[in-house]
């Protein structure tokens, strides 16, 4: 059975690249966590 629709390359371009920017946002949450982390264990 064959879906009502069809990927395009431009569809399959967007959503790797709000994977990739998805990604990039939640790394860089987890390194400013840590940041935070050691500044308080520092004190």
């Amino acid at each position: 059975m064959q879906p009502n629709y069809t990927l395009t390359e431009k569809m399959i371009s967007r959503v790797a690249g709000i994977s990739l920017l998805t990604t990039r946002s939640v790394l860089e949450r987890r390194d400013l966590h840590l940041r935070k982390e050691n500044r308080i264990r520092s004190m």
